[in-house]
């Protein structure tokens, strides 16, 4: 006597959505999208992920994480290598266009002595005569004076 056989049917591997394998795989579902883009998990077909191809490529991915850690550690330092040469080189352009106040100074006291040695020199180059040029250079003066003055002063406020 022979006995019936069953025919089995195929099984089909068990799919499901993003949302569903998220919480399978305890991640957000766009963070499964970005496994399957990084060919970490099987891409979806049709919308629907293959949970034990997920799984296994999940897990193979989290088992080999501390291989990945040093390429990471080094591209980290490399940005911030960049990033502190790129402020250091910031840096140096806007120090070149800076001048020493000591040099501002000395080019400002520069500047306005030869102006009022000019200015000086205006009664004579006008022909004035002796009492008009006599007053005009003690107007001159008096400007001078308080020139000096609110040079002196703005040079002791900047110190303190």
């Amino acid at each position: 006597m022979t006995t019936p056989t069953k025919t089995i049917p195929p099984i089909e591997p068990a799919t499901m959505p993003a949302r569903g394998l998220a919480d399978l795989l305890m991640v957000t579902p766009r963070r499964v999208q970005q496994l399957a883009a990084e060919a970490v998990i099987p891409a979806p077909v049709a919308g629907r992920y293959d949970v034990a191809g997920s799984v296994a490529g999940y897990t193979r991915w989290l088992k080999d994480a501390p291989a990945r850690a040093p390429q990471a550690r080094e591209a980290d330092r490399a940005l911030t290598l960049a990033r502190t040469r790129q402020i250091e080189a910031q840096i140096a352009r806007e120090a070149a266009l800076l001048v020493p106040a000591d040099e501002c100074r000395a080019y400002l006291k520069w500047f306005v002595d030869t102006l009022i040695r000019r200015v000086r020199e205006l009664p004579a180059a006008m022909g004035m005569a002796e009492a008009d040029a006599t007053r005009t250079h003690s107007a001159i003066d008096r400007i001078a004076r308080e020139v000096t003055e609110k040079m002196r002063s703005a040079r002791l406020g900047a110190r303190s």
